[in-house]
């Protein structure tokens, strides 16, 4: 590595190493202990081991006790490195001067790199102390946690700390950084704090009028508490404002809370609390509370609106890994009906008219044999201001078991063997109420609507041949309500609901039903070898399946389940007592059915390239086509029911198309009402169309959009952070998509013979481009066919400015009407760096 000679230089002896006498003494870099017997006299001479090379040349002054490293230098000491084009060390004083050199074109060049544990320093010239553990360094670069100190001359002391001259600090990370806070002293405490003397703004070098007379910054490795520079604005409704302002509590290193607030020039207020925490291996999750007093226009004039809202919102989410015999999660979403309305800057929250929330238990003995699951539900529609809670619901089920699995058999099971049971029983109370009640009255939620159900169910599968399998089973509900619906005549003609009162009583009842079923499944195989050009041949399955169900008429006189009330007039009405229980009542009227489907999946196999072999694929044609309807042999009219297709189809890569269209093979008369008589019978037609869906999806994007993102993969905190923030995120390596989503629905009515069909088509339009290497512009748009105008429009235009982001948002019209400007800088510990503008829909 290092090729010296032998020189004399005022009767000082510089020894030359030679390749082979440095392979002599140790294979490994020259260290100072080697060279101890060389200078035995120096008293000061390093003891512990010093690992040194340089690519050019290593001198050895003896009289001066100092080495001197050319070209690519390394010098390790412990746990510092040092690095650089020349470096100098005093053995004597125990003191190392490293700096660069200069290039034929006059730049600089091998300039120092200095290390000392996780911390890296990059400089012109340093000198440092092994003694003191001293530095003085010039024109100095190093990395303090989101942010890059700079400064001209710095005095790096024993503890790390540092006394910077002319020092800059910035998040950007080039050389020549585009924006810094500038001062002409610096302190800087490692993994605590940056304090600064009075400081501007500079960006591209140039001052800003933006200054302070003091900077506090801090740089502690992990969360740090802190106070949160609210934005501010002004809004047509609402008057100026500061948003989002408050104080961001590192509790420890698994829960943080963060205390914010809004408040209003003319009156309106907000308060948030968000608490998130987070054990890794175990669980993680969020609860926010937040509420606001919303006043928009002037008090006593007729637009003046005042409304109060809260939202209360709760995820938890458990490892799947941290215990596999119970699991609990919450996914609770609770607000006003207006509250995100006003007070989101989400979008999608804006518009949504339906909460739900969920919080189960789940817990699974070790034999895995019983699941038992407790929850809670709530679902909130604000359109219709209605509420409805199933707090609590209890489930126990059974995993299926077979009767005589343990009897003693020779080669295969016997057909009895397979004999299966599974049984479920579960509990729940349920409520509905107005949204403007909610949980303000609790004794709503409980004893209202409260049912027991079981459910067992007894099957085997038996093989009939090579090719068909017999499927017989049975089902049993028991349903257990503790009150019922009693219904009072109060004369007149009874089919008038004006003509009979409810009255809900006290009960304790079984409501039960049975039902018997089986099935004969089989596939078919056809394959149609055609070997012309690159197709090879085309594959069809069938799955046919033919079953037969059977049910009682539990409406009959002797189950008690239904009750008729009759009046003179000779009218009659039927009803369940339980008709309004949470678990349904058993069917009226005998069912014989035997149920009939047809599922389909069509192929083609062609010849294909890769990397220059010939293989070959297949394409699906038909991912799926089923047919599905069914026969009442006991039924005296209208036996078969309507034919149910649906199926999708792929167009490559890029395209599907899915379907779904209903045939009924009875007429109807002049109101609408099915009749028994046959289409073919009536019209000379198999069936009618009643209704249809058919939906297309269209999926351009650029060839080269899937190998970039391989390339570029997100790590684990990354895509986390992205799939919290989805709004936020920006894929920049996509240089274009554009997707269109269509959807039509028909309806169809024969009603005295004359077609009535009604229409409803929706289509949806999304696409980005990436204009330029760090300009992206994304459109959602759609288009309302029954308005015939555009569906909510919302264009975005990000900009990527390296250590800044810029990001404009505009919907033009509509109910929605707003824009919002950012630009700020990226790393989150200068986050209030920043310029916001925004107008909402409420503004204008």
């Amino acid at each position: 590595m290092c090729n010296v000679s032998m020189a004399q230089s005022n009767n000082d002896t510089i020894f030359a190493v030679s390749d082979s006498i440095l392979d002599s003494l140790n294979s490994d870099p020259i260290s100072f202990d080697t060279l101890k017997s060389v200078n035995k006299s120096s008293p000061n001479a390093i003891t512990s081991r010093v690992d040194y090379k340089a690519k050019d040349s290593l001198i050895f002054n003896l009289k001066e006790n100092t080495i001197y490293l050319y070209k690519d230098s390394e010098i390790k000491y412990g746990d510092i490195e040092l690095t650089s084009d020349r470096i100098n060390f005093d053995m004597g004083k125990n003191i190392v001067h490293a700096e660069g050199t200069r290039d034929s074109l006059g730049n600089d060049v091998g300039e120092p790199v200095f290390k000392e544990k996780d911390d890296t320093y990059d400089a012109h010239t340093i000198t440092y102390n092994f003694d003191t553990k001293v530095a003085k360094i010039i024109r100095i670069i190093t990395k303090q946690g989101e942010g890059y100190i700079h400064g001209s001359e710095v005095k790096k002391l024993k503890n790390n700390i540092m006394f910077v001259k002319n020092g800059k600090y910035t998040t950007c990370a080039h050389k020549n950084p585009h924006f810094y806070i500038g001062s002409t002293k610096l302190k800087v405490i490692p993994n605590e704090k940056i304090i600064s003397g009075p400081a501007l703004l500079y960006i591209g070098d140039v001052p800003t009028p933006l200054g302070i007379p003091f900077g506090f910054f801090p740089i502690k490795k992990g969360q740090a508490s802190g106070i949160i520079i609210p934005s501010y604005g002004n809004s047509i409704s609402r008057g100026y404002f500061f948003q989002r302002g408050g104080y961001y509590f590192a509790i420890n290193d698994y829960v943080d809370m963060r205390l914010t607030g809004d408040i209003y020039t003319l009156g309106s207020w907000g308060a948030q609390g968000i608490i998130n925490y987070k054990k890794r291996y175990k669980y993680k999750g969020g609860f926010s509370l937040k509420t606001a007093r919303i006043k928009a226009g002037e008090e006593g004039l007729a637009d003046y609106t005042e409304t109060n809202d809260f939202s209360v919102r709760w995820k938890h989410t458990q490892d799947a890994k941290s215990n596999p015999y119970r699991r609990f999660s919450a996914n609770v979403n609770f607000a006003s009906s207006t509250y995100d309305k006003f007070n989101s800057e989400s979008l999608s929250n804006k518009l949504k008219n339906t909460y739900q929330s969920n919080v189960s238990y789940i817990f699974s003995n070790p034999s895995k044999k019983h699941t038992l699951s407790m929850s809670a539900r709530h679902s909130q529609n604000n359109q219709t201001q209605t509420m409805n809670f199933t707090l609590p619901q209890v489930a126990l089920n059974r995993k299926r078991f077979y009767l005589f699995e343990n009897m003693e058999t020779i080669g295969r099971k016997k057909w009895y063997q397979k004999i299966g049971i599974t049984y479920a029983f579960d509990t729940k109370n349920q409520v509905t109420t107005d949204a403007d009640i909610g949980l303000r009255d609790i004794d709503t939620l409980f004893n209202k609507n409260v049912g027991v159900r079981g459910v067992g169910n007894i099957g085997t599968s038996v093989k009939l041949g090579q090719f068909v399998t017999f499927s017989p089973s049975g089902r049993i509900t028991n349903r257990t309500y503790f009150q019922k619906t009693t219904i009072s005549h109060l004369g007149g003609d009874v089919t008038d609901e004006a003509n009979r009162a409810e009255t809900l009583v006290s009960a304790f009842d079984q409501v039960y039903d049975y039902s018997l079923n089986a099935n004969l499944n089989t596939q078919v195989y056809g394959m149609y070898n055609i070997n012309k050009g690159k197709v090879l041949a085309i594959r069809h399955v069938m799955k046919p399946s033919v079953g037969i169900s059977y049910r009682p008429d539990f409406g009959q006189e002797k189950f008690s389940f239904y009750e008729t009330l009759y009046d003179t007039l000779g009218g009659s009405y039927t009803y369940s007592p339980y008709q309004n229980g949470i678990y349904g009542i058993p069917g009226s009227g005998k069912s014989g059915n035997i149920n009939m489907s047809l599922k389909n999946n069509l192929e083609m196999k062609v010849k294909t390239m890769k990397d220059s072999v010939e293989t070959t694929k297949n394409i699906k044609i038909f991912e799926y086509f089923n047919l599905n309807t069914a026969y009442n042999v006991i039924a005296d009219s209208l036996r078969w029911s309507p034919l149910s297709t649906n199926g999708s189809v792929k167009l490559g890569k890029k395209s599907d198309i899915t379907f779904r269209g209903y045939f009924d093979p009875y007429i109807t008369d002049t109101s609408g009402i099915r009749q028994n008589t046959y289409m073919w019978d009536d019209r000379k037609k198999m069936a009618r169309f009643t209704r249809g869906t058919i939906s297309t999806n269209l999926r351009l994007k650029s060839k080269n959009s899937d190998k970039k993102k391989a390339s570029k993969e997100l790590t684990p905190q990354e895509l986390a952070y992205v799939n919290d923030n989805l709004d936020l995120y920006v894929d920049f390596d996509a240089p274009w998509s554009l997707n269109f989503s269509h959807q039509l629905n028909y309806a169809r009515k024969y009603i005295n013979y004359v077609d009535s069909v009604t229409i409803t088509q929706t289509l949806r339009i999304t696409g980005d481009v990436k204009v330029t290497e760090n300009w992206k512009i994304t459109v959602n748009s759609g288009y309302d066919f029954t308005n015939k105008k555009l569906s909510m429009t919302r264009l975005n235009i990000f900009r990527n400015l390296h250590c800044w982001e810029m990001r404009f948002s505009w919907i033009p019209f509509g109910t929605q009407q707003s824009y919002t400007f950012n630009i700020n800088v990226k790393a989150s510990v200068l986050q209030d760096l920043k310029l916001s503008r925004k107008k909402t829909f409420t503004d204008f």
